[in-house]
């Protein structure tokens, strides 16, 4: 299992982005209401209004890129507070459900007692989400998703897991039954807009911003894959020591 390469960038690229998108996000915005003007005033069958409603989807998309730069942008200042990683879990299980849908089964094995840990709490359930939104697109015919947690004895890494430094550490690991991924997309799947998805519907960002979450919580990712085996993400966060 290998450590991914951090996302790049750091606190003054993070203003940055902040600002370039916030501008951006108001230049699509009259884009995409002159466009839908153009498309209401346009007669049944014109091209205009054809070319308009291209106008305005790819506006969409773009605005879809703005909100996942922005969220990548906000992981950068987590808030965390005491938590038990487990309670995290399980209430963003219903949110997860609900992201995936009736066709991919979501099993969750927590360990028993509690892991108590500082977290953000919604940013973690933004991780299990954008994890459950790419193990649901590697799954389109349906499958299974388990949501596991854990504590190692003195933190030691687990089997094939990088060792994420002194301490103990809870473990939650992600793992789908999905397409799986060669090894030159796992060495890169977050790197800021790398995405293997077509027709502009994967920005690129939303693994980035997990990555970018752990880490500011002291954590380590670690990702192990092959092709047609689906995908395991192993997430180590520090237990809280009180």
């Amino acid at each position: 299992m290998n450590d991914l390469p951090a996302a790049a960038g750091g606190e003054p690229a993070a203003v940055f982005v902040g600002g370039i998108a916030h501008d951006f996000n108001n230049i699509v915005t009259v884009i995409a209401g002159t466009a839908q003007l153009i498309e209401l005033r346009s007669a049944p069958g014109d091209p205009a209004g054809r070319l308009a409603r291209h106008i305005i989807e790819a506006t969409s998309r773009a605005s879809v890129l703005v909100a996942d730069l922005l969220s990548f942008n906000r992981a950068r200042a987590a808030e965390p507070a005491q938590a038990d990683l487990n309670t995290v879990v399980g209430n963003a299980g219903r949110f997860v459900e609900h992201l995936v849908g009736e066709r991919i089964a979501l099993d969750l094995a927590l360990t028993d007692g509690e892991l108590p840990v500082s977290v953000d709490a919604y940013q973690i359930e933004q991780v299990l989400l954008n994890l459950a939104a790419n193990a649901r697109d590697a799954m389109p015919y349906g499958g299974r998703i388990t949501i596991t947690t854990g504590c190692p004895d003195g933190g030691d890494a687990a089997d094939g897991e990088a060792p994420a430094g002194p301490g103990r550490y809870a473990v939650l690991t992600f793992a789908d039954n999905g397409a799986g991924m060669d090894a030159e997309t796992r060495e890169r799947i977050f790197e800021p807009f790398f995405t293997t998805k077509k027709d502009g519907r994967g920005t690129g960002l939303g693994l980035a911003m997990v990555r970018s979450v752990v880490e500011r919580h002291g954590g380590t990712v670690a990702v192990s894959s092959d092709f047609g085996e689906g995908t395991c993400v192993v997430l180590r966060l520090p237990l809280r020591q009180d």
